[in-house]
């Protein structure tokens, strides 16, 4: 994606997706809980990240699980992946998510990982991609989907509100395909995490456009701008902003 060959350069340097951070741990423990994944385990685990991005959850996870795992990265952007510290344990996969699992094996893995990407893919794509991924699953496999909100409560201009539900389908539509391909048994959890972050360091995640939300084929410079001015117009009086980010997490098993 040319997006995030731009977002690339400032992408782990941003709110969301700092290390070592309070709320990177929130969210790996959750990952690692609704995966779950075992510290010790004797069983070979074979994981699937679908759109790793910088590969830093699945590093996370190899740490984890002291490297007793093999791990396949897939992402479309070469950029991203150029950014991981290439432990061992990791096998880089520069593909689209469609043509990959379209040449997945049947069983072949155990876990499944798709976290924050979902809504990139072409929405009459999902029963597909949905489909190869129950295939490659093991018996008992699971599938584990991190996703936003339809409607969220960003500190956002109005028309990104607008652009933010066009581009992110409500979860249900998620779990109706995961039903429709085969799985049977799927959970739902909507965790939140509670940020602070100043008016200016906000108003700067915007302006670097490091989610697809922002991106220059959404916004121009004149409509982004204008947009960051109705920020603050709106919390001119607020140093601090105050919100929740909610995760949604969905895993599936296959039986």
């Amino acid at each position: 994606m040319n997006h995030y060959n731009k977002a690339a350069q400032v992408y782990n340097n941003t709110i969301f997706y700092m290390s070592d951070t309070d709320y990177e741990r929130w969210y790996l423990s959750n990952i690692l809980k609704y995966l779950k994944l075992p510290p010790k385990s004797k069983k070979p685990i074979n994981i699937l990240d679908l759109g790793c991005g910088t590969t830093r959850t699945a590093e996370l996870i190899a740490e984890y699980l002291d490297y007793r795992v093999s791990i396949t990265c897939v992402d479309s952007c070469k950029t991203m992946l150029d950014l991981n510290r290439k432990p061992n344990c990791l096998n880089l996969v520069c593909d689209d998510i469609l043509s990959f699992v379209m040449q997945l094996s049947k069983n072949s893995a155990n876990r499944v990982l798709m976290k924050e990407v979902i809504h990139h893919l072409d929405i009459t794509t999902i029963p597909s991609v949905y489909k190869a991924i129950y295939e490659a699953l093991e018996v008992n496999g699971l599938f584990l989907t991190c996703t936003r909100p339809h409607k969220i409560n960003y500190p956002f201009f109005r028309e990104a509100y607008r652009k933010w539900q066009q581009h992110q389908p409500p979860h249900n539509f998620y779990v109706s395909v995961m039903r429709d391909v085969g799985f049977t048994d799927i959970n739902i959890n909507q965790l939140s995490f509670p940020i602070e972050i100043s008016r200016d360091d906000w108003i700067n995640f915007i302006q670097q456009r490091c989610w697809s939300t922002f991106d220059s084929s959404e916004f121009s410079d004149d409509q982004l701008n204008k947009g960051i001015e109705e920020i603050k117009s709106e919390y001119k009086k607020v140093n601090t902003l105050k919100f929740n980010d909610e995760i949604i997490f969905i895993t599936a098993t296959k039986k």
